[in-house]
């Protein structure tokens, strides 16, 4: 007998927790919420089938049942006795409801809950029985499910998994609650090993076709091929294959299949949002309408990212991934000159080179080197690139025409090269020298103690980013005081404080968030595209009233810094104190000056935007794009060579060209990019 708080019956709808209602149950209640069309049905929850055990007899057997004898004795226990009555009343309440509604035939199907594990699929262990048609059938069908849960496929996968287990010491599992992602929570085993039973029963669909559908190809793990069989009413033991592939929208090969077959490609690769990863997907097709009865996620798939050989000439070998998603085509066209030879790119995805822990010394002539790099940044490029800088800002985008408006954006793009290149350049340097610096701390310390030292060594510098930081938190304690005093109801006050808000926006430009938006123009917007992001700092900061001055800790930190780099100086012999100096100054001014760089070149691509801002205005306008984003479609070279005039233009083929991009970004998202590629320089 059931306890009065347990519901044996779980609308499909509602069945999105695995313990009560199985993995498959929950996946369709998944489909369901997320809109797509499920045969109408309910669940009978797992705690049916645990009262049922109870009642054959064979719950204790069960618990430890390892043996194929155990197994056997389990299965006829099961069959051999008849529902418990509340059991029973509560599923053939449920049949009626659903008879009366639908007709009388009904799919049963098994929702399985495996030690806990709920999203591992054993695929075959368990029966399945179609067109059940009465009372006496279905309650026949329920217990051969159950009984099926001891089958000796289910043993079998149970087995390996245990196998798995042992090796591998830690197996995902989950807590029995599907995530607003449609995931599983990863856990550590559970004390829980006795697998349960939900059955899934369903209004009958007497498909035209079915078949089954996975979106990744699982041998080569190849995200973009949709695999599918399909079988036809007509011949349901010889399914046809093929092949979906998702870069032309075409069948692959020369296979006459059903035109809804692109259809269920399609609503298979839309099912992974819902899922957090491929799935397999298995459909019927009914009067031309779509209709699911499962979809599961698929886990520990190969990793597939082809490379393909770089056009240009690399001088390294190993290359570190910067950022999340592959950028626009915009952008990636600013880095595909050949004399950009640190900045990869491979599937849109930008990569930079690794920085070898391997070169742990640094010789005379490299520090000479790298000296002479931060010297020229600092005497020669900085001054030429804030000139340039400078002359795009305070060239007014709105006031010229076409023809210069697309020079500036020529010009602009120079910049954004050239500051790009020395950003990387000080930051690899900035990372080797780090790192060397560390392995002169770490000769003379224990690490725990060198971790600390070394912090302390790297810290105080009044870099670009600070600088900007203390003039947000300056600004925040300003209206602070302003409100607790009501000078903020001065118009006069508000109106010069927000003139020098907006001289520091305009000084200032951005702030990058992460290394990976450097890359990729179109992942954001400059403060004075959106000032509201620097009012939400200065507001943010403002409640952080108790902090510390910023330009106070950084000087207190610079005199630690200073009294650090003291005592390690008197502890070391004469040979390595002059290699410590030199390390030391190296480290800090590269760290000092990839920061300049950063802010110079959060200015030259927020130029750019503006530059692009109006050239989008004006293109929107003249019908050329529909859109200001779909500028970030097109590369550099193609921007520059628009008409002014959308009589001259090929207005057809733009948007073919952008469709296409818009796609090859998409297909490019699915794939998984490693963090390190290894290129061959040969």
């Amino acid at each position: 007998m059931l306890s009065p708080d347990i519901s044996p019956i779980i609308p499909l709808a509602e069945a999105l927790r695995c313990s009560k209602a199985g993995r498959k149950a929950a996946g369709l209640a998944r489909l369901l919420d997320g809109g797509y069309q499920v045969p109408e049905g309910f669940v009978i929850s797992a705690d049916c089938y645990r009262a049922h055990l109870w009642a054959s007899g064979a719950r204790n057997l069960a618990v430890e049942a390892t043996e194929a004898e155990e197994r056997v004795q389990i299965r006829n226990a099961i069959l051999s006795t008849d529902l418990p009555a509340d059991v029973w009343q509560a599923i053939l309440d449920a049949y009626n409801r659903l008879f009366q509604k639908e007709g009388s035939r009904v799919a049963v199907r098994a929702s399985a809950i495996e030690c806990g594990r709920q999203q591992l699929h054993f695929p075959g262990a368990y029966e399945t029985f179609l067109n059940v048609s009465n009372a006496e059938t279905l309650q026949a069908a329920i217990k051969r499910i159950w009984a099926s849960t001891w089958g000796g496929k289910a043993a079998a996968y149970r087995n390996a998994l245990l196998n798995r287990f042992h090796s591998s010491e830690q197996l995902p599992i989950s807590d029995g609650t599907i995530s607003s992602s449609g995931q599983n929570t990863t856990l550590r085993p559970s004390n829980r090993t006795e697998p349960a039973m939900a059955i899934i029963v369903q209004k009958m669909i007497e498909a035209d076709m079915s078949g089954t559908a996975v979106t990744v190809n699982t041998i080569t793990g190849d995200p973009n091929k949709v695999s599918i069989s399909i079988y036809s009413a007509e011949n349901l033991l010889q399914p046809q294959h093929c092949e979906y592939d998702l870069r032309t929208c075409r069948i692959l090969g020369n296979v006459d299949v059903p035109d809804a077959v692109a259809m269920v490609a399609e609503k298979a690769v839309l099912i992974e949002s819902l899922f957090g990863d491929p799935v397999e997907i298995e459909w019927l097709i009914k009067d031309d309408q779509l209709w699911l009865i499962q979809a599961h996620q698929l886990t520990d798939l190969p990793k597939f990212f082809p490379i393909v050989s770089p056009a240009k000439k690399l001088d390294f070998a190993q290359w570190r991934r910067v950022c999340e998603q592959p950028v626009s085509h915009f952008s990636r066209s600013l880095f595909a000159n050949t004399y950009c030879t640190n900045v990869l790119l491979a599937q849109g995805y930008v990569y930079i080179p690794n920085h070898s822990k391997q070169n742990e010394q640094s010789s005379i002539k490299e520090v000479s080197a790298t000296r002479k790099l931060v010297l020229d940044w600092q005497q020669k490029a900085v001054p030429k690139l804030r000139s340039r800088i400078n002359a795009l800002s305070t060239n007014k985008a709105c006031r010229i025409d076409h023809v210069r408006l697309v020079s500036s954006l020529k010009q602009a793009a120079g910049v954004v090269r050239s500051v790009t290149k020395w950003l990387v350049d000080l930051h690899l340097e900035s990372l080797r020298f780090q790192e060397i610096l560390r392995n002169v701390v770490n000769d003379n310390w224990e690490t725990a103690e060198a971790d600390s030292v070394y912090a302390t060594l790297m810290s105080g510098m009044l870099d670009a980013s600070v600088m900007c930081e203390a003039q947000i938190q300056d600004f925040a304690i300003r209206a602070a005081v302003a409100r607790d005093t009501g000078k903020i109801e001065d118009d006069r006050w508000r109106e010069a404080f927000a003139r020098e808000i907006a001289v520091f926006i305009n000084a200032t430009g951005y702030s990058y968030r992460n290394f990976g938006e450097l890359f990729d123009l179109a992942t954001w917007k400059s403060w004075q595209e959106n000032p509201d992001q620097v009012f939400q700092m200065i507001y943010d900061a403002g409640n952080r009233r108790d902090e510390q001055m910023l330009i106070t800790r950084e000087i207190a930190e610079q005199s630690s810094a200073m009294q650090a780099a003291s005592r390690i100086f008197e502890s070391l012999n004469r040979r390595k104190r002059k290699r410590f100096q030199q390390v030391l100054a190296l480290a800090r001014d590269l760290a000092k000056e990839y920061k300049e760089a950063e802010s110079m070149h959060a200015l030259a691509c927020t130029a750019m935007r503006s530059i692009l801002a109006e050239l989008c205005e004006r293109l929107v306008q003249s019908s050329i794009i529909r859109e200001k984003g779909d500028v970030f479609c097109l590369t550099l070279d193609e921007i520059l060579s628009l008409p002014s005039n959308p009589d001259e233009l090929n207005s057809n083929s733009l948007a073919a060209t952008i469709a296409h991009r818009k796609h090859e970004l998409w297909l490019e998202r699915r794939l998984t990019p490693p963090e390190m590629l290894q290129i061959s320089l040969g």
